[in-house]
């Protein structure tokens, strides 16, 4: 969706960018791919080694070397035809309807990426979250008095994160 849609004027961007989404094969969603969505909030989640306590006198914990990663939420701009927001409601649907069917998760999760796009028209990757899926969508607000945008706001539970930044 291009950025003329959103009325806005920003001089950089973070996007969120889906290649594909599961589920995804009319003609009509294929012309919305990749799915961009614009951040006006986020913080990068956090990651923690998966911790066990051993049964001792004294506490002791060992670190068993697997990392957690935190979900991660963000804020985004919504279309003015809610298009956005319909497909990632399709696609929070769909986990939902194939969760117990489907073989594997990469049945109902895909990869994502977030970009820097500057005002001078360079882009950089700087994350690539792995087998992400929606957790959450939160409701959607229309307040005219305090600004002329809709915003948005999903979380996506993900296998792990890579950082891909590189130089602009």
């Amino acid at each position: 969706m291009a950025l003329s849609e959103y009325n806005i004027q920003s001089s950089s961007q973070f996007v969120v960018i889906f290649p594909e989404l599961p589920g995804r094969e009319a003609a009509d969603v294929r012309r919305n791919l990749p799915l961009e969505l614009h951040v006006t909030n986020t913080i990068l989640p956090g990651l923690s080694f998966d911790v066990t306590d051993t049964s001792h006198i004294y506490k002791h914990q060992e670190v068993s070397g697997r990392i957690i990663y935190d979900p991660w939420t963000f804020g985004f701009l919504v279309d003015e035809q809610l298009k956005n927001y319909r497909i990632l409601f399709e696609w929070f649907q769909y986990v939902h309807k194939n969760f117990g069917i489907a073989h594997s998760k990469s049945e109902y999760s895909v990869d994502a990426s977030l970009e820097l796009r500057t005002a001078y028209g360079k882009t950089a990757k700087l994350f690539t979250f792995r087998y992400i899926y929606p957790a959450a969508l939160a409701e959607l607000t229309w307040n005219y008095q305090e600004r002329a945008f809709i915003e948005g706001e999903a979380t996506f539970n993900y296998d792990y994160m890579e950082m891909v930044s590189g130089p602009l």
